[in-house]
């Protein structure tokens, strides 16, 4: 026990000759109260108080700055990621306000937005009634040689090769028509969502464009 006072007091003591040694050489001196309570001195920054706050004393006894608590990896881990999230949000934000800016410089008024619209769905629909005629005539192609095949046959006559070829080439087309009916399909889909998305965005920056030429209007 006496001996744990002793150290103490001991490092307490040096402490603080350390300190009195960098005040009067003009450095300054660092103090803080560890976690047993204990007003700690020191002429650099105190390894016992890393972990919470440090003052830097000047000569004049006045105190020059507080030093932070140095932070765990842990900490460090997790204050990166907050700082992350807040770059990555200040990023969005003014992605969206430019986004908005567009938006309204494109679309006065709702009748310039649905004008485009109808623009883009008639150009889509065109595009999907071309896909579905010419679907129509690989079907009518391929329904031809199944016939030419099928006599053959009736004959007791093997198929020439050729056609089998080419049944195998018009199944794989019709196939590639297909999807290709598909994939306008689920444009078209997306189109009429990124419409509806626009406008209800715009909806609300028209109203907040014509409250503040209204409030414009209003000042004296």
């Amino acid at each position: 026990m006496r001996q744990g006072i002793f150290k103490f007091c001991s490092g307490l003591l040096l402490g603080i000759a350390l300190a009195q040694g960098a005040l009067a050489q003009g450095r300054g001196a660092y103090t803080c109260v560890d976690d047993q309570g204990r007003r700690l001195f020191s002429d650099r920054p105190i390894p016992e108080c890393l972990d919470r706050e440090q003052r830097l004393i000047g000569p004049s006894g006045v105190e020059r700055k507080r030093i932070g608590p140095v932070l765990t990896e842990r900490e460090r881990a997790e204050a990166a990621a907050r700082e992350k999230n807040q770059r990555e949000e200040r990023q969005r934000l003014l992605e969206q306000q430019r986004m908005d800016r567009a938006l309204l410089q494109r679309y006065a008024n709702k009748a310039a937005h649905d004008a485009e619209r109808g623009t883009h769905l008639q150009q889509l629909d065109e595009r999907q009634n071309l896909a579905r005629a010419r679907l129509q005539e690989l079907e009518q192609a391929r329904l031809q040689i199944m016939k030419d095949i099928a006599a053959y046959q009736s004959r007791g006559e093997k198929p020439p090769v050729r056609l089998s070829s080419s049944l195998e080439d018009a199944e794989e087309s019709i196939r590639a028509q297909k999807r290709t009916i598909e994939a306008n399909e689920v444009t078209r889909s997306r189109t009429m969502l990124r419409f509806d998305d626009e406008l209800q965005r715009l909806q609300k920056l028209w109203a907040e464009q014509a409250a503040a030429a209204q409030q414009s209007a209003d000042l004296p």
